[in-house]
């Protein structure tokens, strides 16, 4: 059964997935993932780092002036305009979504409003983003939707070899076309 609870023996909910995606993506976006290391605060220092700040995305656009009715109380149309404009605040906060075409757009802010955007987190200082993974928890659930839409091949196959006893979804298209639209990270100089 799917849940949205992290798999058992998974010490870090997600980990392997991320290091499937990571292992896939290329140097640079490794860098624009990390930042400026020169640029960090000292509570980014190792033995500080459960001393940083917190704060939640829903904060941080709280205080730029954007509000966030209810799903409910938007018709599709100005659902879509509400999802664009979050979406483009997350990113002006250094805050990125990816793997979100299996949502529709009410779905999306429907798991933004309820969830992503009040997840508590370590405050990032300038510079450094926040890539928020909408199939990245470690859930069986998410598994399975990154295995169905967004893994590729040698990431299935690698799955397969890793975790033999867990089910490979039948590879299909997303039924949305939302992420290569979406704001990315601006690219970092070497």
């Amino acid at each position: 059964m799917a849940t949205d609870e992290p798999r058992e023996g998974f010490p870090d909910p997600g980990a392997h997935v991320h290091r499937l995606k990571r292992d896939s993506s290329s140097a640079r976006d490794a860098a624009s993932i990390a930042g400026p290391h020169d640029q960090w605060s000292p509570y980014w220092q190792r033995d500080d780092y459960e001393k940083a700040p917190l704060t939640c995305d829903l904060e941080q656009l709280q205080r730029m002036g954007i509000e966030l009715p209810e799903p409910s109380a938007m018709d599709e149309a100005q659902l879509a305009a509400k999802l664009d404009e979050v979406i483009r605040a997350l990113a002006a906060v250094g805050s990125y979504l990816y793997s979100t075409d299996h949502l529709s757009d009410r779905e999306l802010y429907a798991r933004l409003h309820r969830d992503v955007l009040r997840e508590q987190k370590v405050a990032l200082p300038a510079g450094l983003n926040r890539h928020v993974d909408m199939v990245g928890s470690g859930s069986d659930e998410h598994i399975q939707l990154w295995l169905r839409y967004y893994a590729d091949e040698e990431d299935r196959r690698s799955w397969a070899r890793e975790w033999p006893s867990d089910p490979i979804p039948a590879r299909a298209k997303p039924p949305f076309d939302r992420d290569r639209f979406l704001p990315r990270p601006p690219r970092r100089s070497r």
